[in-house]
């Protein structure tokens, strides 16, 4: 990583696997290339992610309560679906990359369901 000392987790390798991501703390996302052996840092604040079947894209969680796409390609961000108060935790994307299931932190029990994962929003970062 960046040579000092983070723990990293959880990981998530890529549907392909030739992905890994890790996020270190403080919640910085890194995203390693088992290929080439590099990583990319996308410094943020995320609680998970869960990459969409074309292995390019993750679905993120960020401290804002909003569920974002990130390109790991462009490094450009698309707002999904923002819930004030909600904290998205435990999250599983489905098959065809299509639905996103994911259980509220603060809340035991609250199950959400995200659809139109394509029709996001574009936000620079």
């Amino acid at each position: 990583m960046d040579g000092g000392e983070r723990f990293c987790g959880p990981t998530s390798w890529s549907p392909d696997g030739d992905l890994l991501t890790c996020i270190a703390l403080p919640q910085d996302l890194f995203v390693f290339s088992i290929a080439s052996g590099q990583s990319q840092q996308f410094p943020t604040t995320l609680a998970w992610n869960a990459w969409l079947p074309d292995g390019r894209r993750l679905v993120v969680s960020n401290a804002d309560d909003a569920l974002e796409v990130l390109d790991v390609r462009t490094k450009l961000r698309k707002q999904l679906l923002h819930i004030p108060n909600v904290a998205a935790v435990d999250a599983s994307v489905s098959r065809d990359g299509r639905t996103i299931f994911f259980v509220k932190a603060r809340e035991a029990g609250d199950v959400f369901v995200a659809t139109s994962i394509d029709s996001a929003k574009n936000t620079p970062h």
